[in-house]
């Protein structure tokens, strides 16, 4: 049984060969065969496509540096009296006249409020009338004392009672002129007697009132020259000094700008907000400042010379630093640039060293002098064909510009047909 069965598996195994084997060789064969066959026939040339690249409009801006740029920063505040003088009465007595009007220019020394001196003159004529009686007392006394009919401790007596009973009568003086309150001839420790002391801001007293020491009667306000209290953050206060002009722009006064002096500096920050409080003198001749008003204060952190602005529109992000594109014999030529300072929607551009990011240096930095593409920059691309196109200042009456983006579109050859791949075969 088992060489019958040898015998019957052998037939089998020779079929598997066949169909199996067999086609795979047929198929290596013809594979190689096309090989050959290919490398045999000549190449067939690609036809060539002429594509040139589109013309884009732009708009473009040649560059010149500033002269001078001045690095600031604005804080908005209010404006405030310089001097803030509250008058009290000194004596008691009812008032008698009222002497000036509220709004009303303040001369120095004028006079502002009349007390009824009524009682405080009687009073001084009592007092005036005891200093001359203790007087010719004395000199009574002095005469006695010359004929050796008076001691001495007599006459120490009455030198007593006389310079207590003037002092009494001093006094009185005094009370007596303190029932005309005047202005004050000088303010802010000045030594010079000013034109004016300031506006009459308010008048707290009526006629028929009664005063006493310490009752507020009048509020005084200077304006000739007013401050600003702004808050510096603590960033930016090792950019101001005590001297250093600020710039105040007054929002009610149509954007009107003043000039006013750095006076005062805090040395100590606020804890809360952490910025240190500084003051800003304004002189004010014509009064047009006041109290109250919302100004904006401008803050030099420092001065720059031949500094180079662009629009920050056409700085383009790259993953490492920024790009733009001037133009150059025709065509878009890459620039790399690092930004610095940032005012408004204008940014300053610094050349890219090595080491910094973006730095290429196959690519040059911006330099002065080139033409920036200010509009179509990112329908751009390096050795990219361009056409400047006038600004709206520079088109002629009924012209307009030409709109940015590509201007000509330039026909490719179409590719070959089938037909046409035939015959090159």
């Amino acid at each position: 049984m088992s060489a019958q069965k040898m015998q019957y598996s052998r037939p089998g195994g020779r079929s598997l060969v066949r169909r199996v084997v067999v086609p795979v060789l047929v198929i290596v064969v013809a594979v190689a065969a096309v090989i050959a066959l290919g490398a045999l026939l000549p190449d067939k040339p690609e036809p060539e496509l002429n594509v040139d690249r589109p013309v884009v409009n732009v708009a473009t801006t040649v560059l010149e540096p500033l002269e001078e740029f001045v690095d600031s920063f604005t804080i908005p505040a209010v404006v405030e009296p310089w001097a803030t003088i509250q008058i009290a009465a000194e004596v008691n007595a009812q008032v008698a006249r009222v002497a000036a009007r509220e709004g009303e220019l303040i001369r120095p020394g004028q006079p502002l409020v009349y007390l009824d001196r009524e009682l405080i003159e009687a009073e001084y004529n009592k007092d005036a009338a005891q200093a001359e009686y203790d007087r010719r007392e004395l000199e009574r006394l002095e005469e006695a004392a010359r004929r050796g009919v008076a001691s001495e401790g007599e006459l120490d007596i009455a030198r007593t009672t006389v310079r207590r009973s003037e002092a009494q009568l001093a006094s009185a003086k005094v009370r007596l002129d303190r029932t005309t309150i005047y202005a004050p001839t000088r303010v802010h420790g000045s030594q010079e007697t000013p034109d004016s002391i300031g506006l009459l801001n308010d008048m707290q007293v009526e006629v028929g009132e009664f005063v006493s020491p310490g009752t507020p009667v009048a509020e005084l306000v200077d304006i000739s020259a007013v401050k600003v209290q702004v808050s510096v953050p603590e960033r930016d206060v090792k950019y101001i000094a005590v001297g250093q002009q600020a710039t105040v722009v007054v929002e009610a006064l149509y954007d009107q700008s003043f000039t006013g002096t750095i006076t005062f500096i805090k040395a100590t920050a606020d804890p809360r907000t952490r910025t240190f409080q500084t003051e800003v003198r304004v002189p004010n001749p014509n009064l047009v400042l006041r109290p109250g008003m919302i100004v904006r204060v401008q803050l030099a952190r420092q001065r720059l010379t031949d500094v180079l602005m662009i629009p920050l529109d056409a700085v383009i992000p790259l993953e490492q630093g920024y790009q733009v594109y001037v133009v150059e014999d025709g065509l878009a030529r890459q620039r790399r640039v690092k930004i610095g300072l940032l005012r408004g929607r204008e940014a300053q551009v610094l050349p890219v060293g090595p080491g910094e990011p973006g730095y290429d240096p196959a690519v040059p930095s911006l330099a002065a002098g080139e033409t920036l593409i200010v509009r179509g920059q990112r329908l751009v691309g390096q050795d990219q064909p361009v056409r400047p196109q006038p600004s709206v200042a520079q088109l002629l009456p009924g012209s307009e510009p030409a709109p940015v983006g590509p201007a000509v579109q330039v026909e490719t050859t179409p590719p070959p047909t089938p037909q046409a791949e035939a015959d090159a075969l």
